[in-house]
């Protein structure tokens, strides 16, 4: 065999080798997702039988906490115990100090606008939200307005209304088809994220009121 002819048998090898590593990666992050969603409705599913927080893998700085149900758009999501940058990458979490369950605090949870949170493009006023604890209680919140502040804004929650407040990146990129919570102003965007949306709702029974907020900074 000539040179030229074992040259190019080489690099055929070679292009089918790397053919194959790129097929594989690719191939490996919507695996990799679907099995960290897999092990957190495993996880959210012992916490409920058990009472027991339990790891969706035994080196996660987190566990399932509660789950968010959207009722008009039929779309549910596990809410992990924490929102640091690793959490955040497997689903939406509780934001400290607005983590408490108890029915009487306000509850803040964040989420990446182009995976668990992207729904929130299509949330309208008036929207009803569930909220699901391990212990099987269920709390039902009702969308009443949002607002848009700088990434780096110190955030107001009123620690004390028992409300929820739901906070991801914004714009919403490269998005189509979206309804907005005003008529006037779609939440859809090319733009970069460099905002911040925050959703408010209240439990069902409940009014607006005025509460002292608490500044807190999220700079997930």
């Amino acid at each position: 065999m000539k040179l030229w002819q074992r040259v190019l048998m080489v690099g055929s090898s070679s292009l089918s080798v790397l053919g194959a590593v790129i097929a594989m990666h690719a191939l490996w992050l919507p695996t990799k997702a679907w099995l960290a969603h897999e092990l957190i409705g495993i996880s959210w599913q012992h916490y409920r039988e058990t009472g027991q927080p339990l790891k969706p893998w035994p080196w996660a700085d987190t566990t399932a906490a509660a789950q968010l149900s959207f009722l008009r758009l039929e779309e549910d999501i596990v809410v992990l115990s924490n929102a640091d940058a690793t959490s955040l990458a497997f689903s939406a979490g509780m934001i400290a100090p607005f983590n408490r369950v108890d029915g009487e605090s306000t509850i803040a949870i964040a989420g990446h606008q182009d995976t668990h949170f992207r729904l929130l493009a299509n949330i309208k006023v008036g929207d009803e939200i569930k909220l699901t604890t391990a212990d099987g209680q269920e709390r039902y919140y009702q969308i009443y307005g949002s607002e848009i502040v700088e990434q780096s804004a110190m955030l107001s929650i009123a620690p004390s209304q028992g409300g929820l407040v739901l906070v991801t990146c914004y714009p919403f990129s490269n998005l189509t088809n979206l309804t907005s919570l005003t008529s006037d102003s779609p939440l859809a965007s090319v733009e970069p994220a460099s905002e911040r949306l925050l959703v408010y709702a209240l439990p069902v029974y409940k009014q607006p009121v005025y509460q002292p907020p608490v500044k807190q900074t999220f700079g997930y």
